[in-house]
């Protein structure tokens, strides 16, 4: 009866210590929101969502408005000079940062047709393995080392 209880009470703190790091194993995705600021121009969603690569936050890229009579100069982070946005390089530095459109006059008119304002959506939650290796390995090596206990007892 007493080896019974051991194992009991093993397995319920196993089963314990699994359902409190299972979540961490499983947590959603983590981003930020972005606000863009077209600055008259059209065709861009008012904010876009950059996702966690390790200890950063990254877009792989970023929409392009258009604007009759004016060329798109790119995203920056001042609504006058400022830094140029790379989206790909630049680490974004907090929620709810504003990026501003930067505008030059164009030589002659520009025939570009006014594009539809595109819905904003929510990014969709996936699993990716390789980013929650440590969660991973951490409940499965407490459940390995729980069970052997168990079994052993």
């Amino acid at each position: 009866m007493k080896k019974f209880l051991k194992r009991l009470m093993l397995g319920v703190v196993t089963l314990a210590v699994f359902c409190c790091m299972t979540p961490l194993a499983f947590a959603a995705e983590k981003y930020h929101t972005i606000y863009l600021e077209p600055q008259g121009g059209i065709g861009v969603p008012t904010q876009v969502y950059v996702y966690k690569y390790g200890d950063v936050y990254r877009a792989s890229s970023l929409p392009t408005p258009t604007m009759e009579g004016y060329t798109f100069d790119g995203w920056y982070e001042d609504i006058v000079g400022g830094t140029a946005i790379k989206a790909s390089k630049y680490n974004f530095k907090e929620e709810g940062q504003t990026l501003y459109a930067h505008w030059t006059v164009a030589d002659g008119s520009s025939s570009s047709a006014a594009a539809a304002q595109p819905e904003e959506t929510k990014p969709t939650k996936t699993f990716k393995i390789e980013e929650h290796m440590g969660e991973v390995l951490i409940v499965g090596t407490t459940i390995l080392v729980f069970t052997l206990v168990a079994l052993h007892g």
